[in-house]
């Protein structure tokens, strides 16, 4: 009896770990697509408030063309998993980040480009 009870015991802990390891893991996904969308909005308005002589421009530039291609990919990934109703069209988020980054490509040093045209072509594979 007090096997059984030892064995049960054991095999609710296990359980319960299980069941918050991926309540944990579901949270801190949702919690990372809501920072990636938060910061997507944020830098979209600086973008659209800043002078395009602006030093900063290019920069905050690339970096919100490299977070809207991680969303269009991630997106892409779980569509192809099957329906997600919270999901925000690849395609907007690939044509616009390919369009920032057309933008910020002349004013990349030399020694990025590859970088960027990587992307690119990351992007274009869609």
């Amino acid at each position: 009896m007090i096997k059984a009870i030892k064995s049960f015991s054991v095999f609710a802990l296990v359980f319960l770990s299980f069941v918050l390891s991926v309540s944990i893991k579901s949270h801190a996904a949702e919690k990372v697509d809501n920072n990636r969308d938060y910061l997507i909005d944020k830098l979209h308005r600086v973008v659209t408030n800043l002078a395009p002589a602006d030093s900063a421009r290019n920069g905050i530039i690339l970096r919100l063309a490299d977070l809207l291609s991680d969303r269009a990919r991630y997106n892409s990934m779980k569509l192809s998993e099957g329906p997600c109703k919270t999901c925000i069209a690849p395609d907007t988020d690939r044509k616009k980040a390919l369009q920032y980054y057309s933008e910020a490509y002349p004013k990349v040093a030399e020694s990025n480009k590859a970088k960027v045209l990587v992307q690119m072509g990351h992007l274009n594979q869609l």
